[in-house]
């Protein structure tokens, strides 16, 4: 009788242990991101096949399970559909309708919109909508989750750096360390792993924001040192900028914060003054810093000469010992930017081209999968590999699904951003929500170079949705708060 009550017991715990699991908004959103990242990731780690078998039998499961349980909840505690869920929602109406009756149903299709569909409900919804307790467990799970992940990556790829190395060239087309002589590189291309180092550094703020005591700040903190020098040795000046200008925000909301009893003048020349130190500073850092790696990468003596890469014929004639000391390395820092943004004006212009070819696709879109190989027009080398994405976020989803459904993009961030304010604002910055509001301003940033914000579960647009739930159900908990003590 004993025995069978103990293992009543422990099956109740086993169960219950489970369904924590599997309703963990913020377990949900790390493996989602690290979904995105194996899958953007040369296949070392794991092969194209056991990716495919995780995300058919458990990932895509998970995320509509996720779906059901958010309406579940909302119909059990009887909550009423806010105005941005329901903008979603409709959103979410527009990318599967008319694009089934104009397509049908290919599979890339239907992936975008289980996709969207998790990214709307499964994650902004029910974060958005959970109680309290609950969304603060989950913002806890993320960032240790992402603790972890950055004392992986950061003290590896730091090894690397330090020791100019590269591993695992032999499986794909970009090492695991120092790749070319110039990027660091998670078996990624360069530009995704600063990506990969922008958000988890930020995450591990948030993480060091909330944390009680020093020594649990100070393993959060560690990470996102590291994994903040790791973006800006992968010489990717988008997730740099954008690195640098949300510390400058997040800077500037601190010293709001903590100068509240001064004047309102005082304490915004203040703040600005502070925000313009980091980010000018940051810069110049960050400058150093590269040309400094650059250096010990070309003169490291297990290292191939980087002269090689940028003027063969010159290498050919220069004397072996002399090639690594005669390296300019101003021809290998990538520098501020060119006025065609690295040739991105070019892809742009082509995307105007098809509004003006087809009006009605400014207005409907041309379908997911389908803008590829028209913005890769008069590109010959995007051409021979299918394409090209539009490398700024709203412009590839107004391309593929139309004004409209930017205009619902739009009015979605419109209800958003007042909660989002007034975390920024009004909020403890050790509550780590203030964290989110950075997240959210270097996702924005990013987006303005990258397409990666708006598609489905990408790194970029599977934090977003989470940062904009996080803020959101805050900026309400802080209305109602105010509106009690008045």
């Amino acid at each position: 009788m004993k025995m069978e009550i103990s293992m009543n017991k422990a099956v109740r715990f086993v169960r219950r242990m489970i369904v924590n699991a599997v309703t963990d908004a913020g377990l949900f959103v790390f493996v989602s991101f690290m979904m995105a990242f194996f899958s953007s990731m040369d296949p070392f780690l794991l092969t194209r096949e056991e990716l495919s078998l995780l995300r058919q039998y458990v990932f895509i499961p998970w995320g509509a399970a996720l779906c059901i349980y958010r309406m579940q909840r909302a119909n059990e505690r009887n909550l009423k559909t806010r105005a941005e869920v329901g903008a979603l929602f409709v959103l979410w109406l527009w990318l599967v309708v008319p694009f089934a009756l104009r397509f049908g149903f290919p599979a890339r299709a239907v992936g975008g919109w289980h996709s969207y569909g998790v990214m709307f409900f499964a994650i902004y919804a029910l974060v958005s909508e959970e109680e309290r307790k609950r969304r603060e467990a989950a913002f806890d799970h993320v960032t240790l989750l992402f603790a972890v992940l950055g004392w992986i990556l950061g003290v590896t790829l730091l090894y690397c750096a330090v020791t100019a190395k590269s591993f695992m060239t032999e499986f794909g087309s970009f090492s695991y360390g120092v790749h070319q002589d110039m990027h660091l590189t998670s078996g990624h291309y360069y530009n995704t792993t600063a990506l990969i180092g922008l958000y988890t550094a930020l995450m591990c703020l948030a993480g060091m924001s909330r944390s009680k005591c020093a020594r649990s700040r100070l393993l959060y903190a560690v990470p996102a040192v590291m994994m903040s020098v790791v973006t800006i040795l992968t010489q990717s000046r988008t997730a740099r900028y954008a690195l640098l200008t949300a510390l400058a925000l997040g800077t500037y909301g601190v010293a709001s914060c903590l100068l509240k009893g001064r004047r309102l003048l005082v304490r915004q020349f203040c703040a600005l003054a502070l925000g313009t130190v980091v980010l000018v500073g940051g810069y110049f850092g960050a400058d150093y810093l590269t040309e400094k790696a650059l250096v010990h990468f070309a003169t490291h003596e297990t290292k191939t000469n980087m002269l090689t890469l940028i003027a063969p014929a010159v290498a050919e004639e220069a004397e072996p010992e002399m090639q690594a000391e005669e390296v300019d390395v101003d021809d290998l820092k990538r520098g501020f930017g060119d006025a065609t943004f690295t040739g991105r004006t070019k892809i742009w212009k082509n995307a105007i081209a098809i509004w003006k070819g087809t009006p009605r696709y400014m207005f409907i879109g041309v379908g997911a999968g389908n803008s590829g190989m028209l913005l890769a027009k008069n590109f010959w080398a995007f051409e021979q590999i299918g394409g090209v994405e539009a490398h700024n976020a709203c412009l590839q989803f107004a391309v593929d699904y139309g004004i409209i459904a930017l205009a619902l993009i739009f009015a979605f961030s419109g209800l958003v951003f007042g909660p989002a304010l007034r975390v920024f604002c009004r909020d403890d910055w050790r509550s780590g929500y203030g964290v989110m509001a950075m997240l959210v301003a270097a996702v924005m940033l990013v987006g303005l170079m990258e397409s990666d914000p708006l598609a489905g579960l990408t790194l970029s647009s599977t934090l977003l949705f989470f940062a904009l739930a996080m803020l959101a159900a805050r900026g309400r908990e802080l209305k109602q708060a105010e509106n009690e003590k008045e």
